[in-house]
């Protein structure tokens, strides 16, 4: 595609709309492949200078075309991006939503000089948003604003920040149930939470996430089961010197560990422990727990370092619980050793699992 200054007047003259957005829809293909090298340097400009005229043009339809053509760019100009964000809401929204050329001082400027809900509300939508941005959204006080921001992917927020939300006057259903979705309240925040809301709200929030937060009732199970696993993985007597080596990755000291955890039968304190162990929030475990086969799993487990070579002993003992789990008529805090022993053997197969004759003789002791 060879373009010359000619273009913008070609461009600038026709008398049709559609004619002019069909011009404009060949060059934004092309321009949002640069990093193919489909234009060179010296056509990005020509390209470039269009957007600028067509950026201020009379035609709404044009400008909104131009946003929606160009929002994910990395490449666009940022005074470009600046142009549109700047524009009235049609144009300015998808830019103010999914524009990376446009910095945090770029949105900051924006949404603090204007009382148009829906441009801040689509600043609130952008992901990974960093914690100076989320601070300044959820100060607006607005309950859309905050949910939207509780509710975007990787959104950065602090404790202060939480804090601020559950020190307001009223705490809503709807952002309560929005900070647990999030999954990255600290067990202080958690419990204060819940001592905030009010019991309907509570009994809304049992039902639907069963016991998502660290409560009372799972730290008295954990408590009660601490002594008792740790006799159990103390009471496997081998003479096999790689097993006695395991042993002694697998101690959490003064805890109970996620490998002792699953050899329980108990699929949410496996949930909980490695959580605290991977240091990730409990609900981001829960997706990553179901991702088999895949990076995630494997990431929370390097990061919760767990032991190499049990990662397909544990990935099994999951999967066998979280099936159990699935097939249970009613919910079950701890699975018999007889039903998991028979589940793991069958999704294994004729597959040949590392340390499996171990982990038996840990679920059966």
């Amino acid at each position: 595609m060879k373009l010359s200054n000619a273009d913008v007047e070609k461009l600038m003259k026709y008398p049709s709309t559609k004619a002019r957005q069909e011009v404009l829809s060949k060059i934004t293909e092309q321009y949002n492949v640069l990093d193919e090298g489909s234009l060179t340097g010296d056509e990005a400009k020509i390209v470039e200078d269009i957007f600028r005229v067509l950026a201020k043009s009379a035609e709404v339809e044009i400008r909104k075309s131009l946003a929606e053509s160009v929002k994910n760019s990395a490449t666009l100009p940022r005074d470009i991006a600046l142009t549109m964000a700047k524009d009235i809401s049609e144009v300015a929204i998808p830019m103010l939503q999914s524009s990376q050329v446009l910095n945090d001082d770029d949105l900051l400027e924006i949404i603090n000089s204007t009382q148009d809900t829906e441009r801040v509300i689509a600043v609130a939508k952008r992901e990974n948003l960093s914690e100076k941005m989320t601070t300044n959204l959820l100060d607006k006080g607005n309950e859309e604003i905050t949910k939207t921001v509780l509710g975007s992917y990787g959104s950065n927020i602090s404790n202060a920040s939480y804090q601020k939300l559950m020190d307001g006057p009223e705490v809503s259903e709807q952002i309560v149930h929005a900070m647990v979705e999030k999954g990255s309240l600290s067990v202080t925040l958690t419990e204060k939470l819940l001592k905030r809301v009010t019991g309907k709200i509570r009994e809304s929030l049992d039902e639907k996430y069963q016991i998502i937060f660290e409560s009372k009732q799972m730290k008295a199970e954990m408590e009660k089961n601490l002594q008792a696993a740790a006799e159990k993985m103390m009471g496997v007597r081998s003479n096999d010197a790689r097993n006695r080596k395991l042993m002694d990755e697998l101690q959490v000291k003064g805890k109970l560990g996620p490998f002792t955890a699953l050899s329980m039968g108990n699929y949410q304190m496996f949930e909980v422990t490695i959580s605290r162990l991977a240091y990730v929030p409990l609900n981001n475990v829960r997706i990553l727990l179901y991702d088999h086969g895949s990076v995630g799993f494997k990431k929370l487990y390097e990061k919760a370092k767990m032991p190499e070579d049990l990662f397909n002993l544990v990935s099994l003992g999951v999967r066998a619980l979280q099936t159990l789990d699935a097939e249970a008529p009613k919910p079950v805090l701890t699975h018999k050793p007889k039903d998991m022993v028979e589940r793991m053997k069958m999704l294994a197969g004729n597959q040949e699992i590392a340390y499996m004759d171990f982990f038996i003789s840990l679920i059966k002791s």
